[in-house]
């Protein structure tokens, strides 16, 4: 089996759950539509004429890895801290893309060595925060989400950074895949 094939495999194993995603949490969704929009593209390609274009091929695997990763951690989150509650998976969901967002930018400072200790300690407090407040159901505090937006533009100073889903997005744009 070859990525193209274990990534559909993926997809479809885990359809049911994506799709519950889309019609009831839109806001996390976002996250993932476009990857999958784009990497969908990218095995039609390889299914049709048996390879890729080397610049579509370069985003597979990382838009593979990042798939898994938040598909992975939201089906945790459903189950386990929302007890597969979508109503409350939803309540959830502006601290739940928070979550992911936070870790994003993380990986992209530490891509850049920006990733400084102090900047570590910094999200990893704030990925505390968010994942205490959804473990435990707590009441989410909007403050908190206008506290995180500060800490995300003082830890981007150089405004570099740009999430996984915005950059598949410019592909997709860029492919006309509307």
């Amino acid at each position: 089996m070859n990525i193209y094939e274990d990534y559909s495999r993926y997809i479809s194993d885990n359809h049911k759950f994506i799709e519950l995603i889309k019609n009831n949490v839109p806001s996390v969704y976002v996250l993932i539509e476009d990857v999958i929009v784009v990497l969908d593209f990218i095995v039609k390609q390889h299914e049709q004429y048996n390879k890729v274009e080397e610049d579509l091929a370069d985003f597979f695997e990382p838009g593979y890895r990042y798939i898994i990763s938040l598909i992975t951690e939201m089906t945790i989150m459903y189950q386990e801290y929302f007890k597969s509650d979508i109503q409350l998976f939803s309540k959830y969901s502006s601290l739940i893309v928070y979550f992911f967002y936070i870790d994003d930018l993380k990986g992209h400072l530490y891509s850049f060595d920006k990733l400084t200790d102090d900047n570590k300690k910094i999200i990893d407090k704030v990925q505390e925060e968010i994942e205490t407040v959804l473990v435990n159901n707590l009441e989410p505090d909007q403050n908190k989400l206008i506290e995180y937006e500060v800490i995300i533009d003082q830890l981007d100073t150089d405004k570099s950074y740009h999430p996984v889903y915005s950059i598949f997005t410019m592909v997709r744009e860029e492919l006309h895949l509307y």
